[in-house]
């Protein structure tokens, strides 16, 4: 029944001691002394580990005093989710033109909260973006990223990608679902739809034709370069050069009235790039075109002639 003073306590595996300092303690005092340890890959590793702190001091005759009893395991445990992911199209023969929701439905099985969590689903070229919405973060139409953020267990969110089927292209739409955390069932990680568009028997068959002479002279007659069916390719991009071979004109998803509005899908002989001062007309002169349809066809290429 003595003092014991000069008290010290020892965690061999702890990062950090903190509490009140001791100093001595009579008989039937308390202290308490918290120990900090950041687990580490070796501990995950081993599935578990044990640790044992000391305390240690002299009591009033001067002898030393040391209690190593206190002993515990700890278990290491890696945080899982089960993230699944489900993917569907509200139509599955739709008219090329016309527009369709691909709905994805994610959920976090558990066990536990799930970070960073993020869908992948990039359009391919079958079709063409024209809105989204989502029950939580933001979908990039661009990248083809849905970032969600976190999701506690049991948690269900939604997307809606509205987009117009093209003419042609690749209509196999698939969603991939990840997140920081280890997924033990990668099974249901991704899900894909693929939709049949009705566009060759039931839906006019319209050849590509590209004129070699317009005259943007406002006499309403070609007044546009205007390229039969080219609303067909709704990813189609134009590019013209003049005979030093300059930038002069350029756009994306050209001839797209739906996108562009009814004038501005077509060059009307002004130039748009940087060396040429606002909208100043081009003089008349043989032009090189390239025209790049982005279905995987060929690129067209050719010469045509602006006449004032």
């Amino acid at each position: 029944n003595l003092t014991v003073s000069n008290i010290t306590v020892t965690d061999p595996k702890a990062m950090i001691i903190s509490g009140n300092p001791i100093l001595s303690l009579a008989v039937g005092d308390k202290a308490k002394v918290t120990a900090e340890h950041t687990v580490t890959q070796a501990d995950i590793d081993a599935g578990f580990y044990t640790n044992m702190a000391a305390a240690s001091g002299f009591d009033t005759n001067g002898d030393p005093v040391t209690d190593e009893t206190n002993e515990v395991t700890v278990i290491a445990k890696i945080k899982k989710a089960d993230l699944s992911v489900e993917k569907n199209v509200n139509v599955e023969n739709p008219e090329v033109g016309s527009l369709i929701n691909f709905i994805i439905r994610v959920k976090n099985n558990g066990p536990d909260h799930a970070t960073e969590v993020m869908v992948n689903d990039k359009l391919p070229s079958g079709y063409t973006f024209v809105s989204s919405s989502s029950d939580i973060g933001s979908y990039n139409y661009k990248t083809g990223i849905w970032a969600i953020g976190g999701m506690a267990s049991g948690t269900t969110y939604r997307l809606t990608i509205t987009s117009k089927v093209n003419v042609s292209g690749d209509y196999r739409n698939t969603a991939i679902i990840e997140s920081a955390v280890e997924d033990p069932n990668l099974t249901n990680n991704f899900s894909e739809v693929t939709v049949d568009p009705i566009h060759v028997k039931e839906v006019e068959i319209c050849e590509l034709f590209i004129p070699e002479i317009f005259s943007p002279n406002g006499d309403g007659i070609q007044d546009y370069f205007k390229i039969r069916c080219i609303d067909r390719y709704l990813n189609a991009k134009i590019e013209i050069y003049n005979r030093w071979g300059n930038l002069v004109y350029k756009k994306d998803h050209y001839g797209d009235t739906d996108f562009w509005g009814s004038t501005d899908a077509w060059w009307d002989g002004h130039s748009n790039q940087k060396w040429k001062l606002g909208t100043e007309k081009l003089p008349p002169a043989t032009y090189f075109y390239i025209l790049i349809l982005n279905d995987g066809s060929e690129v067209r290429n050719g010469y045509l002639y602006l006449n004032r």
